[in-house]
């Protein structure tokens, strides 16, 4: 009964903070129909592309 309290109290800690993290970002329409959704983050140098593109980082 202990461990199943345990859990739920961690799961719902859990789903509390995840509730209030919030990201801005910014949102474009390019000419030839591309939708941008650019997220500036300084902390780890990265990189990822979503359509199957290779990308240089």
């Amino acid at each position: 009964m202990k461990r199943i309290l345990m859990t739920g109290l961690a799961l719902v800690s859990f789903w509390a903070s995840a509730q209030s993290v919030r990201v801005d970002f910014e949102e474009y329409d390019l000419k030839n129909g591309l939708h941008v959704i650019l997220h500036e983050d300084h902390a780890t140098p990265n990189c990822c592309s979503f359509n199957n593109v290779p990308c240089r980082c």
